[in-house]
């Protein structure tokens, strides 16, 4: 489960370490359930827009 706070109801994108798009997951109420996606583990990216900029944030999923 990820929290991402003050940002609610978009998509964000995944991406893998070579910058290729793996797919897009919805965030809801602040909340990413990883739980309901089928990726394997290991070290991506998460791309979402805030107030117009392009915010990336390494994350590593087991």
């Amino acid at each position: 489960m990820l929290h991402i706070p003050e940002v609610e109801d978009q998509e964000v994108r995944l991406l893998d370490m070579n910058g290729a798009m793996i797919g897009t997951l919805r965030l809801n109420n602040e909340r990413i359930n990883m739980a309901d996606y089928d990726i394997n583990a290991g070290m991506y990216i998460l791309e979402f827009r805030i107030e117009g900029r392009i915010i990336g944030q390494r994350i590593w999923i087991e």
